[in-house]
């Protein structure tokens, strides 16, 4: 039963993904980094909060401990992503070889459509 209600609810989620993709297409990096900056005020403001759901889940777990080692390293991504999106994200130039001079090769970043990614953190 939990798992046919975990497929149902990814399911959905999955499918409202691609329902964005299909009327927005992929996001310019000014919507990456809004996005990306609302997901670090998100967890910034509900860190008391995850320190407690750890502390519990572990059995009195250090909230020094969570702070460091969960909630800093997602923090620092986040932030790590924010200052070079904009370099990942530009064209690559690439050389075409002598024979197909004067034409000229880049590579364009962009995404291509909705992937699901189900992992562990840890």
């Amino acid at each position: 039963l939990v798992v046919q209600h975990t497929e149902a609810v990814v399911g959905r989620a999955f499918e409202r993904l691609r329902l964005a993709w299909s009327r927005d297409g992929g996001l310019h990096a000014q919507a990456r980094k809004a996005y990306l900056k609302a997901r670090q005020k998100a967890i910034g403001s509900r860190r008391e909060r995850v320190c407690d759901a750890l502390s519990a889940d572990f059995g009195n777990r250090s909230r020094h401990e969570t702070m460091g080692a969960e909630l800093w390293l997602v923090m620092e991504a986040i932030r790590h992503a924010r200052t070079h999106l904009d370099e990942w994200m530009e064209p690559v130039e690439k050389d075409v070889g002598w024979q197909m001079q004067p034409a000229t090769a880049r590579v364009l970043y962009q995404p291509i459509g909705v992937v699901g990614l189900i992992a562990p953190w840890n």
